[in-house]
């Protein structure tokens, strides 16, 4: 029951972090190129397939915010940048080339 719960938090926080930014509109149907910038919390950045897992459900939550389907999402291949306190992950999504 907590891994549910962790997820529908992860689902609705993805959501949110679309509003705060203003909800962007994409068209119908386009292929959209996903980019996640990892600032890990230590110096020992994770593996890139578990990071890019550990965020399923974010990505789920931006998607449905976005009124998108996540099979358009096309992840481009993620970027270990410089450790921060706390950790962050950014996220940017444009239309795919």
């Amino acid at each position: 029951m907590a891994l549910h719960a962790a997820k529908k938090k992860a689902r609705r926080i993805g959501g949110e972090a679309v509003i705060a930014a203003g909800r962007p509109r994409f068209p119908k149907d386009t292929p959209l190129a996903v980019t996640l910038t990892f600032h890990p919390k230590t110096r020992t950045a994770p593996d890139e397939d578990n990071a890019i897992a550990s965020l399923k459900a974010y990505l789920d939550g931006i998607a449905t915010a976005l009124g998108v389907d996540d099979k358009l999402f096309r992840l481009q291949r993620p970027i270990m940048a410089d450790p921060v306190k706390g950790g962050r992950v950014l996220v940017s999504i444009e239309i795919a080339q």
